[in-house]
């Protein structure tokens, strides 16, 4: 397989399905991010407002909103009119994000620096701006039941609705060899949490209880790692452009070579149905999980990029 090297208005930096796996957003190179549904038909419009490709793309839960990030810039856009409706500067490159609905929405930036916004943010700063902790944040997402999910290296920690902090949990017999790479939900559980780790040994592990859920030796260099919404379904991208979509049953669901290249993000629908991935070169494509076919690839993506075509809110 030979890799193609693609015009860089071609290039792919991120691509995010929206909760119901029925829409997605794809950033380009050029700072244009396309958005729009994918059933009954495919069909995209552009998102502008970003000078450089997104390296970030986060649904609201309604999936009717949009956070885009790129370097340090970062917009939120309505899905139904496409316009940017807030923009949030800050001084250093955004890591993590969060749509919490309501006009909150938290985001982190380099160094661990935590912002929540509230209401209309548009170049204003922003009213909490939580203290630093030592190490620092590396990642934030929308926990469910409201607040977030703060995770640094190996340890982990609740920020509830009302911006108190949990203390940080570091799972028994764990050590700094261990990143979490996804956090998401599985019911039943402790708490209705569930947190992975991927560690060195090409295993994956359940942070709560150090359960080791299953082990990934044909991946052992991942790439990324995505849990899916309902904790049921994790998706490891390897640097050798292999998919594995792997059900916590214990089911292989996907296990391929997807891409010549190394895949640097991955994705899943809230139920694991659909995956999406974006490999080094900036190429894209999105899979049905169940039958392994093509949902959208990336020359498909490409024939309908124009013209725009309107609104996605969900339904």
């Amino acid at each position: 397989m030979t890799a193609l090297l693609r015009p860089p208005d071609e290039r792919v930096t991120c691509a995010a399905l929206r909760r119901d796996g029925r829409a997605l957003a794809v950033a380009f190179a050029d700072g244009i991010v396309e958005a729009g549904p994918l059933d009954p038909r495919p069909a995209v419009r552009p998102l502008r407002g970003l000078e450089a490709g997104a390296e970030l793309l986060v649904f609201s839960a309604s999936g009717d909103e949009l956070l885009g990030a790129a370097g340090s810039q970062a917009v939120v856009w309505s899905l139904e009119s496409g316009q940017v409706v807030h923009r949030l500067p800050h001084s250093r490159r955004v890591v993590g994000a969060a749509v919490l609905g309501r006009g909150r929405i938290a985001t982190l930036a380099g160094a661990g620096e935590l912002r929540l916004w509230e209401g209309e943010p548009d170049g204003e700063e922003p009213p909490h701006r939580l203290p630093p902790v030592s190490p620092p944040l590396d990642r934030c997402v929308a926990a469910p039941g409201g607040g977030l999910l703060l995770t640094r290296g190996f340890d982990w920690c609740r920020l509830g609705p009302d911006d108190r902090r949990s203390r940080f949990v570091s799972p028994e017999g764990f050590d700094d060899r261990g990143l979490i790479h996804a956090v998401g939900r599985v019911v039943p559980a402790e708490g209705g949490r569930w947190v992975l780790i991927y560690w060195d040994d090409g295993s994956l592990y359940e942070a709560h209880s150090g359960r080791c859920v299953d082990r990934f030796v044909r991946t052992a260099a991942p790439g990324d790692v995505a849990l899916a919404g309902d904790g049921q379904t994790v998706a490891v991208g390897s640097v050798y452009g292999r998919l594995l979509v792997h059900g916590l049953d214990g089911g292989v669901r996907i296990d391929r070579e997807v891409t010549p290249d190394e895949i640097v993000r991955v994705g899943l629908s809230n139920s694991g149905e659909r995956v999406v991935f974006v490999d080094l070169n900036g190429g894209f494509g999105v899979l049905e999980v169940a039958s392994g076919t093509v949902a959208l690839s990336h020359t498909q993506l490409m024939e309908i990029r124009e013209p725009p075509i309107g609104g996605l809110a969900s339904g």
